[in-house]
């Protein structure tokens, strides 16, 4: 049975090239589970493979600094209107409507492979994937 997806369509605060990432999605228990896998996808290409670690709901007026910044790399202010803006179509109650702070692991070994092709539509010739610089104790930083 192939993983359920989470995906996404933006690389905000370049998130996705890091082992441990968030996401900010509407409240639903039956499909974010806390130590369950997820094919992580970024414009409909599996970029990881996650485990959801932990899952803190909240309303949209308790969405703290901390969390907006982490997940967006924009104030709480700003995360709130993106968030209004995103679900617009749905007609949410927002003083009502539970979303959830949801944080994601992928295996370290996976880090260098989850930078999807998609990300090198800029620069084809970019190397997403640099040899790590080898440093001995004699070398100057």
């Amino acid at each position: 049975m192939p993983n359920p997806i989470i995906s996404f369509s933006f690389n905000r605060n370049n998130k996705l090239l890091c082992p441990v990432k968030s996401t900010i999605r509407l409240r639903n228990d039956r499909k974010y589970q806390v130590g369950a896998l997820y094919d992580i996808t970024y414009h409909k290409e599996v970029i990881s493979t996650d485990t959801i670690l932990s899952i803190q709901h909240f309303t949209l007026d308790k969405l703290t600094e901390n969390m907006a910044r982490i997940d967006t790399g924009y104030s709480a202010e700003q995360c709130a209107d993106l968030i209004r803006k995103m679900y617009s179509a749905s007609k949410l109650d927002w003083n009502v409507q539970q979303l959830s702070f949801i944080m994601l692991a992928s295996p370290m070994t996976q880090v260098r492979y989850i930078i999807p092709t998609a990300l090198k539509l800029t620069d084809r010739a970019a190397n997403l994937t640099p040899e790590p610089t080898l440093f001995t104790h004699t070398d100057k930083l």
